[in-house]
């Protein structure tokens, strides 16, 4: 079975393969050994690098159909004023 991706708001992306979750929030990323810590209490991307990368490697294609757009595009301009009007934008 292939790896299984998650990405939550505020909990970050996580990939799990097998008894690895490697798990990116905000530039960090840590690895957990489900077998061993089911609680995920024990960061062990340091001591695990040969497994770390090639799993944070897995997950950036996920990461990169994620990304937000480059640019957000503007709304026109009767539709920001009907959004004013209801009380929905400033």
């Amino acid at each position: 079975m292939g790896p299984e991706v998650t990405s939550r708001p505020r909990q970050g992306h996580a990939l799990v393969l097998g008894r690895h979750k490697l798990v990116q929030l905000d530039g960090n990323t840590v690895l957990f050994d489900l077998a061993s810590d089911s609680a995920e209490l024990h960061d062990r991307a340091f001591q695990r690098p040969e497994l770390t990368q090639p799993l944070a490697l897995l997950l950036e294609p996920h990461l990169l159909r994620r990304a937000p757009p480059a640019e957000i595009p503007r709304l026109p301009d009767t539709l920001s004023d009907q959004l004013r009007q209801l009380g929905y934008a400033q």
